[in-house]
């Protein structure tokens, strides 16, 4: 007798044994109860979850000689020509294999014929996918409007390559990965009719390993049974398939948590020289920070950790190593290093450069403000990206939106805060109370705009450092209307530039227009360098500017800071005098 392997001999023959499909069960059974079979259907999911088997099934129900009904007797003639593959109803194509317009057209050719025996012709098309569009183009007619006695099933695992007009005009049913509870369940039945030996957790690592294809499980328990003498346990699964003890994950994800580089070294190599490739190591320690992501934020009752047959005690170990926070940018380490390494030509140089910055997580990272800003994703929404929300001074630092739209840090982390240089704006929380804003009834001149202009910086820097930073290093030169001209040196066109960005000038405006009592438009103009003489005085300065550049402490100051020009008037960018003198050294 021929010997069968156990994805043929154990394929299920009725509605009640397919396994985890129990949405498209349901809707096969009632369309046939009802006498609403559709005369296409698109069967779509990944590989190895049952979509051909169902077809097949379906197309027994339709057949049956016992009457249309949701479960075939398989034991009439046309059934067992259907499971014997001889029936001349059943039609199976592979259009991976025949994809041309010709194989359509043999298709098609015959659809108009009488059925030799049964009911419905059916025809079962795999990896429709796989054909070219003018065999697509072909069969539009004959699957919108095929003869009464003839059903289309098409199925594939890559629906987006299907045109829409065929999608259109087929019933949609998508199959989904089957959980691992019902492949552990569905294996133990096949490993009790087949007496074989195999612990719960090797029918765990099974499941695991076939990522939802009931098939591969299939086939890799069969395979066990003719590589395992005794019973088969879970380090004998983890020899065949080269999947990595998850004991070993937990205990190279502790490692990294103490901050045990050498340790975390050791733990990666040994793994890699029992035979795991780096990028497999990679994978599957990422796998793993991702369940124990998943027990710390869902809980060990959550669908989704049950779901994914989670190894509870491996995965407690390294929730309590790393914070949840603290796992979300492991994760996206991981996931870097994964993607990074499958391009390198050093692979595993990658992978241990990512286990390195693992082991120094908690120093690479500002721990507060990676707390903070963890917290407000797990309980708030994200903000809309066009939405800026201005800080007055002495605001709160959360409430700070970047309006630069600059790229956020992996897994969505703010960035690290940096310390300030030397002459940026001191935060809000440092100066002294803004001045009142100007009466509203009065216009706008530029002593009201210089007496608030460092609060303005401040307020902005406070929103958005880059803007900040770009807004330092310029002044306020005129007032036009409700206009306001900020003026930049030649040395400054670039922060001219980038501060004429929309979303970045935005923040200016609605800063200033807070501080100063009254909507106001910024204007970014060029201004020429004034350069200092010799003797202390500015060409063209008014008498008053040019004695307070002669002061010993300022021209000290200038002498500090490499020569560059440093204005003393109301509205400069840069920290006041009396500061700066400090800093440069009274006389």
């Amino acid at each position: 007798m021929e010997y069968l392997v156990y994805a043929r001999r154990f394929r299920p023959r009725s509605f009640d044994e397919v396994v985890g499909q129990e949405g498209v069960v349901t809707t096969l059974r009632n369309a046939i109860a009802q006498g609403r079979v559709a005369h296409a259907y698109l069967f779509t999911g990944p590989r190895g979850v049952g979509k051909t088997t169902t077809a097949r099934i379906l197309a027994r129900a339709l057949d049956c000689e016992r009457g249309v009904s949701p479960e075939p007797c398989g034991e009439c003639a046309t059934c067992r020509e259907m499971l014997d593959g001889t029936s001349l109803d059943l039609i199976e194509m592979d259009a991976a294999s025949h994809r041309r317009i010709e194989d359509i057209r043999d298709l098609r050719s015959g659809v108009f014929n009488a059925t030799a025996r049964a009911r419905f012709r059916v025809y079962i098309v795999d990896e429709v996918h796989m054909l070219t569009t003018e065999a697509f183009n072909a069969l539009l007619k004959v699957l919108e409007e095929p003869p009464p006695h003839v059903k289309f099933i098409l199925c594939t695992t890559d629906p987006q390559k299907i045109p829409e007009t065929v999608r259109s005009r087929c019933q949609r049913l998508d199959f989904r990965r089957v959980t691992v509870p019902a492949v552990m369940a569905r294996l133990r039945q096949i490993a009790s009719q087949e007496r074989l030996a195999v612990t719960d957790d090797a029918l765990r690592a099974i499941a695991v390993h076939a990522q939802g294809g009931l098939r591969d499980a299939e086939v890799l328990l069969e395979q066990l049974s003719v590589y395992c003498t005794g019973e088969i346990t879970a380090e004998q699964v983890r020899a065949l398939t080269g999947a990595i003890d998850e004991s070993k994950l937990a205990g190279l994800v502790e490692a990294a948590a103490a901050a045990r580089a050498r340790e975390v070294l050791e733990i990666a190599d040994a793994i890699m020289e029992a035979g795991s490739d780096p990028g497999e190591l990679a994978e599957q320690l990422l796998a793993h920070v991702r369940s124990a992501l998943a027990l710390a934020v869902c809980g060990e009752q959550s669908p989704v950790v049950r779901a994914r047959g989670i190894e509870l005690d491996s995965a407690r170990r390294s929730a309590a190593a790393f914070s949840k926070e603290e796992l979300m940018y492991a994760a996206a380490i991981l996931q870097a290093a994964r993607r990074e390494a499958k391009a390198s030509s050093q692979p595993r140089v990658v992978v241990e450069l990512a286990l390195l910055r693992l082991s120094r997580l908690k120093e690479l990272v500002n721990l507060e403000e990676l707390a903070s800003r963890a917290r407000e994703l797990w309980r708030e929404p994200a903000p809309a990206r066009d939405e800026v929300r201005t800080t007055a001074a002495g605001g709160s630092p959360q409430n700070r939106t970047d309006a630069t739209g600059t790229a956020p840090r992996p897994g969505g982390l703010a960035p690290q805060p940096t310390e300030p240089a030397e002459g940026d704006a001191p935060a809000p929380e440092e100066l002294p109370q803004a001045p009142p804003p100007p009466p509203p009834g009065e216009p706008l001149k530029l002593k009201d705009v210089a007496e608030r202009w460092k609060w303005i910086v401040a307020s902005v820097t406070a929103q958005s450092a880059p803007v900040g930073a770009f807004l330092r290093e310029g002044e306020p030169v005129g007032v036009e209307g409700d206009s306001l001209l900020v003026g930049f040196s030649a040395r400054h066109a670039f922060h001219r530039e980038s501060l004429s960005d929309p979303r970045r000038l935005e923040v200016v405006e609605t800063t200033a227009s807070k501080l100063l009592g009254r909507p106001v438009k910024v204007r970014l103009q060029a201004r020429a360098e004034r350069q200092v003489s010799r003797n202390g005085t500015v060409p063209g300065k008014e008498p008053a500017e040019a004695a307070a550049l002669k002061d010993p402490g300022i021209r000290r100051l200038l002498e500090k800071t490499g020569g560059s020009v440093v204005e003393v008037t109301a509205g400069r960018t840069r920290r006041d005098a009396a500061q700066g003198l400090d800093e440069a050294g009274s006389p």
